[in-house]
């Protein structure tokens, strides 16, 4: 479990993007869908569905900002971080690591917008 935990929430996503490297906290990739979809069920007036919803962001958010403050990081884990992840680490240990050759695929980058699109879309064909 703590496996999943480390590469869907543990430091952020690095990805190259437009001749520039950009980064970004690897929850958002899953805290702001959620509300995406709070925001549909609210607007469909469907609120028996927040009993769902609800817990699922409460989760996503004690792993974002709480479970790593209580379980931190360390080399025992570091076998289990991506490369962009290794690196992150060991430049919190030893600031005088080279930055990485390869980063994240570039889907990571596209997965808010396409929710929000998608849900842009259902709130304007579906609810209104």
């Amino acid at each position: 479990m703590r496996k999943y935990i480390i590469k869907l929430f543990a430091l952020s996503y690095i990805v190259s993007f437009g001749g520039k490297t950009r980064s970004f906290t690897r929850s958002a990739n899953i805290i702001f869908p959620l509300m995406l979809v709070g925001g549909l069920i609210v607007c469909a007036e469907l609120y028996s569905w927040l009993c769902v919803l609800l817990p699922l962001l409460a989760l996503a958010c004690f792993f974002s900002f709480g479970y790593f403050h209580f379980f931190p990081l360390t080399n025992k884990d570091f076998s289990l971080l991506d490369n962009s992840q290794r690196w992150q680490y060991e430049v919190l240990h030893s600031p005088v690591i080279s930055e990485p050759k390869s980063y994240n695929v570039r889907w990571v980058l596209w997965v808010n917008p396409i929710a929000t699109v998608i849900t842009l879309i259902l709130l304007f064909t579906l609810i209104l």
